[in-house]
């Protein structure tokens, strides 16, 4: 089965689940090209909320019929919670028998697909990088006591003789990190492997590209690029013109930021409204401010259990139609199906911003009650003023984006994004680093070296992708929750602090590791992980 006849197939699934199936012609067209190119990679960006899922979808099906595999790999967990009930609901329709146990989902606390082993697979990229260098995070604890050398061959095996879709791939562009990674992953998959790789987003920076395709050398011509314009579906890109929106650029003090945001809804007039920080500290304290009947929090510091019965509650929320407030961080950010007609964001770098904007009249046919009230981007002061981070981003890139929406109010995010994007990203702005991507391909010179592999994971002090490795916090009641290093630092109980990034790693890795370092921190289902001194 090629793709367009699969896509074909999601669409009539979509049309028997939807009273009224949406025509998607930028998505045929992809599905088209991919089949007359079928050898070669591809970059697709496509506009928020125009679909992408049933590419992925249609990749997955034309895939799994010709006896083949596929792997789908999101940036943030929150959007494999989202997406793993649309492939499954859609793989059983399509085969009643089998469908359930053709997809799977794999992560860290969730091993629904040990060693990537379904023929459907979603999983992090976090999960992806391991499984690419031959590291299984099965095999780890053993590979590092000395015990085993891993299953090395099948791990790696199990990502390079598969499709591979990375969704939501502009979060790779964050740091030179995480883009020298995404250049080695292209340079094996495309020249050692020959494989088929499909890197999604609405969000896909000329600069970014043109960074990565260079780093390929000749083979660069082996991946194309295929953008979307007004000419391959103008009632979408008209009707997303049809949004307007005036964009209300807020400098407020840390100290009155709560208060000055919490006006702004008491006085507003709408449906579903979001507010999206930066930091989960942030958005606690907010929620917890807020005096609204119905109101819901979502950030990544719940457990799995309850993150999932969050996206359910949501659900239900949007679905009501009655006046709600989400308030939420980076979660919701690219993936997340969910509409508003209120927004206030913290201001983030633009290919952030513009996935958040996302979330803002996404149906067609919405409108803002008040096309001057309904969209906000605010700052802190003190924090853009100074040091190279504003909270989790680049400062610089940050308050070149303030200084765009400053210069330009009336800017349409939902379809401007090249204007945006080449005014925000520069040259300077986006670095691979040569050394890190050499060493990725080194480890392929010596195929039974595990060992190597791991090495390189502690020196890149747990992550090959993002600045540094998620751990297991446990509160004080005993739930269980993914943090950063610099939360367990902050919080951990005095006998169970590690000294560093390293010393976090090796405990983690012991023989006596229970897996999770204590915190001093309670737990709340509906607020999450909340320390004293956030």
């Amino acid at each position: 089965m090629i793709i367009s006849e699969a896509l074909e197939k999601v669409n009539s699934w979509l049309g028997s689940t939807k009273k009224k199936r949406v025509e998607r012609p930028f998505l045929e067209f992809v599905a088209q090209k991919i089949d007359e190119e079928n050898e070669k990679s591809f970059f697709v960006s496509a506009p928020t909320g125009y679909g992408k899922t049933s590419l992925s979808q249609a990749i997955s099906l034309a895939t799994y019929i010709g006896d083949y595999r596929t792997i789908i790999a999101y940036p943030l967990r929150s959007l494999i919670e989202d997406q793993v009930g649309k492939f499954k609901s859609f793989f059983e329709w399509m085969f009643p028998r089998s469908g359930s146990e053709i997809v799977a989902q794999r992560m860290m606390g969730v091993r629904g697909s040990p060693y990537l082993i379904h023929p459907v697979v979603l999983t992090t990229l976090d999960t992806l990088s391991l499984m690419a260098v031959g590291l299984a995070p099965e095999d780890i604890k053993n590979i590092y006591k000395g015990r085993s050398l891993g299953h090395f061959l099948f791990s790696w095996g199990a990502i390079w003789l598969s499709d591979i879709v990375m969704d939501e791939v502009h979060l790779m562009f964050d740091s030179t990190k995480s883009m020298s990674f995404l250049a080695a992953f292209l340079r094996l998959g495309i020249k050692v492997f020959n494989s088929r790789i499909f890197s999604f987003s609405a969000t896909l920076p000329s600069i970014h590209l043109r960074k990565l395709l260079s780093s390929l050398g000749k083979d660069a011509s082996k991946v194309e690029i295929i953008s979307f314009s007004e000419d391959h579906d103008k009632k979408f890109y008209e009707e997303r013109l049809e949004k307007k929106y005036r964009i209300d650029l807020l400098p407020l003090s840390q100290e009155g930021k709560f208060a000055a945001l919490t006006k702004i809804i008491d006085e507003s007039d709408f449906t579903h409204a979001l507010v999206i920080f930066n930091k989960v500290e942030d958005a606690v304290e907010f929620y917890k401010q807020l005096k609204v009947a119905n109101k819901i929090l979502l950030h990544s510091r719940f457990t799995e259990e309850d993150r999932k019965e969050k996206f359910q509650e949501l659900k239900c929320l949007i679905n009501e139609r009655t006046r709600s407030v989400i308030v939420a961080t980076q979660t919701v950010e690219a993936g997340v199906d969910i509409s508003s007609d209120l927004i206030i964001t913290e201001v983030a770098p633009a290919s952030s911003l513009i996935q958040r904007f996302g979330r803002f009249l996404r149906r067609e046919g919405e409108k803002c009650v008040d096309p001057e009230k309904c969209a906000y981007v605010w700052y802190e002061e003190e924090a853009l003023s100074e040091g190279e981070r504003y909270k989790v981003y680049d400062r610089y890139l940050t308050l070149k984006t303030v200084r765009f929406i400053e210069d330009n109010p009336e800017a349409n995010l939902h379809v401007e994004h090249d204007n945006v994007l080449t005014k925000v990203y520069s040259e300077q702005d986006i670095k691979i680093d040569y050394a890190y991507l050499d060493d990725i391909t080194t480890v392929f010179t010596n195929l039974a070296s595990s060992k190597k592999a791991l090495n390189m994971l502690l020196e890149k002090e747990g992550s090959l992708i993002r600045d540094g490795a998620l751990f297991t916090a446990e509160s004080l009641e005993g739930f269980r929750v993914p943090v950063d290093y610099n939360f367990i630092k902050k919080h951990c109980i005095k006998k169970y602090c590690p000294k560093s990034v390293q010393d976090a790693l090796k405990e983690s890795l012991s023989e006596n590791s229970k897996g999770a370092f204590k915190v001093n921190c309670n737990y709340d289902p509906e607020v999450g992980l909340i320390c004293q001194g956030g």
